[in-house]
């Protein structure tokens, strides 16, 4: 009886061991997961908490922008190619405000799924030598443009100027060749012709580059804007592939 509990401990033991090591071998071969694959995979967008309660009208958010990771140098230069919306979804039972259904309106009047347009991306370095994206276009069909760079344009309703101020910007290696960019803005909307605030809010986009060769990239793009309170308006995930035209200097 003695010898049959000792063989029985050790095999317990042994297979305890191979079962540790199991989802050890699991864990590491198991790829980071991002915000774009979480999104695409049908999570609802949702606002990173800490940025909620540090706005309102009257204290607008701070000046300074939240920073983590840095971009790889092999995506300096400038890329050129073809990017679909392959999902989009609104929120309009989110938002009664007549802004809000209004802004809601213009999107699905503009945008829908398969929608397809030219990207214009470039890569530039600061005066620190880190990299950081210095231009990005989307061009679509009937001279409809949109800038996902952090700059003041027209608002899509008619009669508004958006002033986005970065609050964040984080890269995440999730695995050797492919990285992912979240920024997400402060935006305030300003009447054009007297400059008073009309509606805040947020918008996030998320890049995922994945080098497959020296000048070719896969890239997955989320676009969500967001109301003040972090409720969405509205998401796209675009996809496409790029190729690098010109190469930066080394």
């Amino acid at each position: 009886m003695k010898n049959s509990r000792c063989w029985l401990l050790i095999i317990a033991t042994i297979l305890s061991h191979l079962l540790v090591v199991h989802a050890d071998e699991q864990t590491q071969r198991q790829p980071l997961t991002g915000r774009v694959e979480a999104f695409s995979g049908g999570a609802e967008p949702v606002l990173p908490s800490d940025l909620l309660g540090s706005v309102n009208s009257r204290n607008p958010i701070s000046t300074s922008i939240s920073e983590s990771g840095t971009l790889p140098q092999n995506l300096r230069g400038e890329w050129f190619g073809r990017i679909t919306i392959s999902q989009m979804d609104t929120y309009p039972n989110l938002h009664p405000e007549p802004y809000c259904q209004r802004f809601i309106q213009e999107i699905s009047h503009y945008f829908e799924s398969g929608k397809s347009g030219q990207l214009s991306l470039q890569f530039e370095p600061r005066s620190d030598g880190s990299l950081a994206v210095a231009s990005s276009d989307i061009f679509f069909s009937r001279g409809l443009k949109v800038a996902l760079t952090a700059q003041p344009a027209p608002a899509l309703v008619a009669g508004g100027t958006n002033m986005p101020r970065p609050v964040r910007n984080d890269v995440t290696m999730l695995t050797d060749n492919r990285i992912e960019q979240t920024r997400i803005d402060y935006v305030t909307i300003v009447e054009t012709r007297f400059r008073r605030p009309i509606h805040y809010g947020f918008t996030e986009v998320t890049a995922q580059y994945q080098i497959v060769a020296p000048r070719r990239m896969k890239i997955r793009i989320l676009n969500v804007d967001y109301d003040q309170d972090g409720k969405p308006l509205w998401r796209a995930l675009m996809e496409g592939e790029l190729r690098r035209w010109t190469r930066g200097k080394a």
